[in-house]
C-alpha cells in the first residue's frame, strides 16, 4: 500500500522555522485590519510540520496547547525527540489527513495551520484537511495557509514539468538529493541552447535560478511531488468556504502595506471593487503574486473602530534589532522606501530598553513628538514587517525554563554540521532566526570564559570552527574559517553578536 499519496517522502523535508505561525501573529493583523480575533488560543494544530521546528517553537514558548500530524515517520520521530530531550508536551502524530479527522483524543482548535501543504497533496488529502477545519476549528478560529499563486508561478510551469520528469526518467541511484541536482544541471544546458522560451519570457531564466539556489530537500519537495496545483485566490476562498472559513488578512506582514507595494492607480482600481475575494485575486494579477501566505477566520467580525483602538493599545511588542543596526528604510515592490525620522526615532527611543511595551504605553510617551494613533499603528506595522519588531506575551517564568532546555538542545547542534537556525522565545511566544554563527558566540557568551569583546570572540569563535572542519562563505565562495577571509567575517559576526547582546538578553536566549 502506497501511503505517500505521491508526496515526496525519500528525502526529508527542511528545518525551517515559520512565525506565521505564531497565533501572536494573527491576532496583531488582524487588529491592525479591524477583524476581531480572540485573545487567548487554548488548543492548535499543524497539520503536515515536517520536522517540527515550528510546532516545537511554538509549542514550548507558548502556554497553547499544541497539536498535529505528519505523515512521515521519520520527520515526526526528529520532532518527538526535541520534544522529549527539552522535557516539554506536545502531541505529535503520523497519521495521514484521512486518518487525523477521526483522531478521538484531539480538542476542538482554536488555530489550524497547514505551511506548503495545499498545494502539493492530491484532492483526496485536501478533501479530508477541509473535513479537519470544519469538524475542529472553533467559531471565532483561525485558519493559517500557504499555497502557490497565479499568476505568479504560471510561467515557471513548463520548467517545473521538465524538472520533474528529468529527475523520473533519470533517478539517480544516489538518491532524490543527486536527482534534483542533476535536473538542475539538464535545465542549465537547456538554457544555453537559448530555448524561445527564453526570448518570450525573458524573466524566467532568473527567477528559476534563484529558486535552484535553495537547498536540494526544498527543491524536491516544491517541484518533485505528483501534485503541484497554482490557485487564483478566489477559488481558493471558495474552496475554503465549504470549511466555513473566509478570508481575513495576509499573514505576511508586508503585504499588509498597500502603499509600499501598489501605486495610486493599482490602489484605487483595487478599492473600486466591493467583492473582497476578486479584490484579493485582482492584486494578485498587480503584484504577480508566486505565493501566499494568509489567515482565514470561521465566522470573520469587522471590530468597531472603538474596538480596534481598545485592543492595539492593550498590545505589547518588543524591538529585536539594536539601534545600531537600523536603517531608515525599508522594501516594498514599488522600491526602497525612506522612513521618517520625525516618525521612528521617539517610537524606537521608548523601545531602546528591549523591553515589551503596549503600543498605549509607546502612545503616551510620544505624543508630544507629535506621533498620533494613526501614524503610530502604523509605524508599528512597518517596523513588524521589517523585522525589526514582534509582537510579545506576559512573562511567563515556566516558559522560560522550557524555552532554555530546548535552546540548549539546539546549541549543542551548533558545534557539528547539522545546526538548526532558530531559537525559542518565550517572549515572544515563537522562534527568532539565530545562525550557526551567532549559535556559537551564544555558547562562548554563556560559557563565562570568553571575554565580551570583539576580538576574543572572533579568535574563539574561528577556533570553534577549525575544530568541527566547518568553511565561511564569503560571496558565495567558501573558505577555510582561519584564513584571513574567515578571520574577517568572524569579526564582522562577533561585531553583530556585542550588538544583538542586549536583543539576546532580552528574548532570554542567554542570560
Amino acid at each position: 500500500m502506497d501511503w505517500t499519496g505521491g508526496y515526496v517522502t525519500d528525502i526529508l523535508y527542511t528545518y525551517g522555522y515559520y512565525s506565521e505561525l505564531n497565533p501572536l501573529n494573527a491576532r496583531f493583523l488582524c487588529l491592525v485590519n479591524g477583524i476581531a480575533c480572540r485573545k487567548e488560543f487554548k488548543n492548535a494544530c499543524e497539520l503536515g510540520f515536517g520536522q517540527g521546528m515550528s510546532i516545537n517553537v511554538h509549542a514550548c514558548s507558548s502556554k497553547t496547547h499544541w497539536y498535529g500530524t505528519d505523515f512521515n515517520p521519520s520527520q515526526v520521530d526528529f520532532a518527538r525527540s526535541l520534544a522529549l530531550d527539552a522535557e516539554f508536551t506536545v502531541h505529535l502524530y503520523d497519521d495521514s489527513f484521512e486518518d487525523f479527522v477521526n483522531n478521538s483524543e484531539l480538542p476542538q482548535f482554536d488555530f489550524i495551520a497547514l505551511h506548503g501543504i495545499w498545494s502539493w497533496v492530491n484532492d483526496a488529502a485536501r478533501e479530508a484537511i477541509l473535513t479537519f477545519i470544519r469538524k475542529k476549528l472553533t467559531v471565532g478560529g483561525v485558519l493559517y495557509i500557504s499555497y502557490n499563486v497565479n499568476p505568479g508561478f504560471l510561467s515557471l510551469l513548463p520548467l517545473r514539468h521538465l524538472v520533474k520528469r528529468h529527475a523520473d526518467l533519470n533517478g539517480a541511484p544516489q538518491g532524490k538529493e543527486q536527482a534534483v541536482k542533476d535536473s538542475l544541471t539538464f535545465i542549465d544546458r537547456l538554457f544555453a541552447c537559448n530555448p524561445r522560451y527564453l526570448t518570450q519570457n525573458p524573466l524566467v531564466q532568473a527567477q528559476f535560478s534563484k529558486l535552484a539556489g535553495n537547498d536540494p530537500h526544498y527543491i524536491a519537495h516544491e517541484f518533485l511531488n505528483e501534485h503541484w496545483d497554482l490557485w487564483h485566490f478566489d477559488e481558493l476562498a471558495a474552496t475554503l468556504e465549504q470549511a466555513k472559513v473566509q478570508f481575513a488578512v495576509s499573514a505576511t506582514v508586508s503585504e499588509n502595506i498597500d502603499s509600499i507595494h501598489l501605486s495610486k492607480e493599482q490602489r484605487a482600481e483595487l478599492a473600486a471593487i466591493k467583492d473582497r475575494d476578486f479584490r484579493e485575486t485582482v492584486r494578485d494579477f498587480f503584484l504577480n503574486t508566486r505565493f501566499r501566505r494568509d489567515y482565514f477566520i470561521k465566522g470573520v467580525r469587522q471590530l468597531t473602530q472603538d474596538e480596534q483602538r481598545e485592543q492595539l493599545l492593550s498590545f505589547p511588542v518588543i524591538l529585536l534589532e539594536p539601534l545600531s543596526l537600523f536603517k531608515y528604510e525599508t522594501q516594498g515592490t514599488l522600491g526602497q522606501i525612506k522612513l521618517v525620522g520625525e516618525l521612528y526615532e521617539p517610537i524606537l527611543k521608548v523601545l531602546s530598553d528591549y523591553a515589551p511595551h503596549t503600543l498605549g504605553e509607546i502612545l503616551e510617551r510620544t505624543a508630544s513628538a507629535g506621533v498620533n494613533y494613526g501614524s503610530l499603528v502604523s509605524a508599528i506595522l512597518i517596523l513588524m514587517g521589517k523585522g525589526s519588531v514582534r509582537a510579545a506575551q506576559s512573562y511567563d517564568e515556566a516558559l522560560v525554563r522550557q524555552c532554555q532546555r530546548l535552546n540548549g538542545r539546539i546549541l549543542s547542534r551548533a558545534t557539528g554540521r547539522d545546526a538548526l537556525d532558530v531559537l525559542a522565545s518565550p517572549v515572544i511566544g515563537g522562534g527568532i532566526g539565530v545562525s550557526q554563527m551567532q549559535q556559537l558566540l551564544i555558547l562562548g557568551a554563556d560559557s563565562g570564559t570568553i571575554p565580551l569583546e570583539t576580538d576574543p570572540l572572533a579568535r574563539y569563535l574561528v577556533t570553534v570552527l577549525t575544530q568541527i572542519g566547518a568553511t565561511v562563505t564569503v560571496k558565495d565562495r567558501s573558505l577555510p574559517s582561519d584564513s584571513p577571509e574567515g578571520m574577517k567575517e568572524a569579526l564582522l559576526q562577533a561585531e553583530r553578536f556585542l550588538g544583538m547582546l542586549p536583543v539576546y538578553r532580552a528574548l532570554k536566549l542567554l542570560e
